[in-house]
């Protein structure tokens, strides 16, 4: 998405999930995803789109460290569990 020049952007960081089946026991189920970079949910969506990733799904933006923080740590919970 091409935006104009006086237009000021801000970075952020999107969450992201994928809907999958689990190999375990068959059950459809949400994982958590990647943080992507964007000044908007579309331009996230673009980002996903161009790395091969459009299968993700934008659940939310990560705007402050702390929250950031916290969606890694739960990651990182879900994953090991």
């Amino acid at each position: 998405m091409v935006r104009p020049p006086h237009q000021e952007s801000i970075m952020k960081l999107w969450a992201t999930e994928i809907v999958a089946i689990d190999q375990n026991d068959g059950v459809l189920k949400k994982w958590p995803g990647i943080l992507v970079p964007g000044v908007d949910m579309d331009d996230a969506l673009d980002y996903l789109e161009q790395h091969g990733l459009g299968y993700m799904r934008i659940v939310d933006c990560v705007e402050e460290k702390e929250e950031t923080e916290d969606f890694i740590n739960q990651m990182f919970i879900i994953t090991l569990s």
